[in-house]
């Protein structure tokens, strides 16, 4: 009798994960042990008994659905794309010759601005995820929030319509890692950071704000980078309140 380990279908940020898009390993850091699945994509990780729901599942539940058209999703695609534009340079100065970052943000663009969703948009933006690994392994920390906030603002224009806290990544991702690129490339200054999330604040459209508020809030965890989301998070909820 052949076994067969049930496995996700997707990473918490919505990837796929099938053959040559995840890493499949064992947690024995900590009890209770279990197995992971890491994304390539993204690096996420799905631990045993916190999968992502089926996918026959996500389709029966019509309350996880929220309205989403394309030229909503174009509008969270500019605004990503103008969160994490500032920190391309920072990429190029430490990774010289490495276009992914700069092609990533480029198709982002040519979405926002009335583009179809191409395989070159979604191909771009892996690219832009592997050139952060590739900057993860030189050592370089602010170049690899820099290609994170590229990728991420690719990844943008595939926000699913589903009410999930990890879709708001795809929201605020891409300026959640720019403002920690920019605060590591001063020294590690959260100030920095912190003063960049008021900036994006400014950025979001009123459309980029329904949008938001229609998920659930932010997810916790994800370090300084979670923090610099949920800050944002909060802050573009508050405008909604005002308005």
């Amino acid at each position: 009798m052949q076994l067969i380990e049930p496995a996700p279908p997707h990473c918490p940020n919505g990837h796929r994960l099938g053959p040559n898009e995840v890493l499949v390993g064992w947690q024995t850091t900590n009890e209770p042990y279990c197995r992971t699945w890491e994304c390539r994509t993204c690096g996420s990780i799905v631990r045993d008994g916190a999968g992502s729901p089926r996918e026959d599942e996500i389709v029966a539940n019509e309350d996880l659905l929220v309205e989403l058209s394309m030229d909503e999703l174009r509008e969270v695609a500019a605004f990503a794309t103008a969160c994490a534009e500032p920190v391309l340079a920072i990429f190029e100065r430490h990774c010289a010759g490495d276009t992914r970052a700069r092609s990533a943000l480029d198709e982002a663009l040519r979405f926002a601005s009335g583009g179809n969703r191409t395989k070159a948009l979604r191909m771009t933006a892996f690219a832009a995820h592997r050139a952060a690994r590739s900057a993860q392994e030189g050592g370089l920390e602010a170049a690899v929030d820099a290609a994170r906030a590229a990728g991420h603002a690719g990844g943008a224009a595939y926000l699913h319509p589903l009410a999930k806290s990890t879709q708001v990544k795809h929201i605020l991702g891409a300026a959640a890692h720019a403002a920690r690129a920019l605060e590591l490339d001063a020294g590690d200054d959260y100030t920095v950071g912190d003063g960049y999330i008021e900036k994006a604040g400014s950025l979001a459209s009123p459309t980029v704000v329904s949008v938001l508020t229609r998920y659930p809030r932010a997810p916790g965890g994800g370090g300084r980078v979670g923090e610099l989301m949920r800050a944002l998070d909060t802050r573009l909820r508050g405008l909604q309140t005002c308005r």
